[in-house]
């Protein structure tokens, strides 16, 4: 099942289930597993740390899928306020930034529970203790597992000839000692070295293969400085007698 939080009432002092005269609002996690990273609200760190319970549950869910934010940004997100706390279209809001679906229910399944007032996991077996003092209503905010992965990229091809990274003319005011509009194989656009495509060399095959439309224009001074390498589809002689 997905974790969740549960809106239930504590005693103020222990953090325990309390409906009593010393009861006041709560937010604990409620999920599967029993190893959930726990965030105690008290020493989290922000300036909102009484009242940090529901920020404290979704921190703890963001560090189980290896999400490492401040209690601070959490709260920024949520609008947790000194007077109010955390209300739930406040968590929405802030697991909405991670991407996180959530939905509001009254249908709380058991489970561990990570209460941010104390220092460790609640087992499951306590959960009907908890469930008893939820404060009614829309008992519980699910959050959706697992966390969304987006795909990975698609990796940019390379070309295999003498792992050119582009094709190249240079910068107009001198003339090309291969001719008007002699174009390129360049490894790099500093260093080199090149090769000049003849024309038998393909040029609209290695302009796809770079992924270009037109060539890119080199300076003039860089371009003739660089190593040359053999002319591209150069028709070879013919052999001797």
């Amino acid at each position: 099942m997905s974790s969740y939080l549960l809106a239930c009432w504590v005693n103020r002092d222990s953090g325990e289930p309390d409906t009593g005269d010393h009861k006041v609002k709560h937010v604990v996690r409620v999920g599967p597993n029993p190893n959930m990273p726990v965030v105690e609200e008290f020493s989290s760190g922000g300036p909102l740390s009484h009242v940090a319970c529901a920020p404290s549950c979704i921190q703890s869910r963001l560090i189980e899928v290896g999400i490492d934010v401040s209690i601070e940004f959490i709260e920024s997100l949520a609008g947790t306020t000194l007077a109010d706390g955390t209300g739930f279209p406040g968590c929405i809001r802030a697991l909405d930034y991670w991407h996180i679906g959530s939905s509001e229910t009254s249908d709380a399944p058991a489970g561990y529970i990570m209460n941010p007032m104390l220092n460790h996991i609640v087992d499951i077996s306590q959960f009907p203790v908890y469930f008893a003092a939820r404060q009614g209503g829309v008992d519980a905010l699910v959050m959706d597992d697992p966390l969304p992965i987006p795909p990975p990229p698609i990796p940019t091809p390379i070309p295999e000839e003498d792992d050119v990274t582009t094709v190249a003319i240079r910068s107009a005011g001198t003339p090309d000692p291969k001719g008007p509009g002699a174009c390129y194989l360049v490894k790099d656009a500093v260093f080199g070295p090149k090769r000049w495509i003849t024309s038998q060399g393909d040029l609209p095959g290695y302009l796809k293969a770079c992924g270009l439309t037109a060539p890119t224009v080199i300076d003039a001074f860089i371009l003739d400085r660089m190593e040359e390498g053999p002319d591209i589809n150069l028709v070879a002689s013919p052999p001797q007698p």
